[in-house]
């Protein structure tokens, strides 16, 4: 029977220069009696900011939902938290909806909070990593990393912050200087060549140092 059918695709092109764009038909087919098409008309838009922004989209909600860092959303001017992911829930031990009602003077440790405003204004402008201490719920203070950009969003400035636990960093540096503190308080003075290594480490006493220079 005659009549018209349409539809809708995505398809890819390569231009001659060999740059890919998506196009997006939506076209119309007549068809006689027969059912035969003797017509077919339609329009093509150039949909591939759509298709980046989708992909892009697509790849940051992997990184959001997967990542094992804490990722804040921080609006600048109030420092509210506007999203966070499950690894932030867990890091503060915080549900989400919880997190969206606090603000970073609620995240930071007290001792901290005179540093916030020029951290995210220097963030906010040119993106800022730096090492501050932020507080669980129930109050225990832990060393974090955070590496902090602004984007514009939605029409608003916003801080993307990933925030990294390095509570086994620090310990591990602690208990080096340990190590090397006591190596040092039992070998000061001593005519013994002394030497203590490890995983990407190496320490000796003074008296090595005399004999191999």
């Amino acid at each position: 029977p005659g009549g018209e059918d349409q539809f809708t695709d995505e398809f890819r092109v390569t231009l001659p220069g060999g740059e890919e764009r998506w196009l997006e038909v939506t076209a119309r087919v007549t068809r006689g009696p027969d059912g035969a098409a003797t017509r077919m008309y339609g329009v093509n838009v150039d949909v591939t900011a759509r298709k980046r922004a989708a992909d892009a989209l697509a790849r940051y909600r992997v990184l959001w939902e997967r990542t094992r860092d804490a990722m804040l959303f921080v609006r600048p001017g109030d420092w509210r938290v506007l999203d966070a992911n499950r690894a932030a829930e867990e890091a503060y031990g915080y549900s989400r909806e919880e997190l969206l009602g606090l603000t970073l003077r609620d995240l930071r440790a007290p001792s901290t909070h005179t540093e916030i405003e020029n951290q995210l204004r220097r963030a906010d402008e040119r993106g800022l990593l730096f090492e501050t201490l932020h507080v669980r719920r129930d109050g225990t203070p832990f060393p974090v990393e955070v590496n902090s950009r602004g984007i514009d969003l939605g029409g608003e400035r916003v801080l993307v912050s990933v925030v990294r636990d390095i509570s086994e960093r620090r310990a591990a540096e602690e208990e080096l200087r340990r190590r090397e503190e006591r190596l040092r308080v039992a070998t000061e003075g001593a005519r013994v060549g002394v030497w203590e290594q490890g995983d990407g480490w190496f320490t000796c006493s003074p008296m090595n140092l005399e004999v191999f220079g």
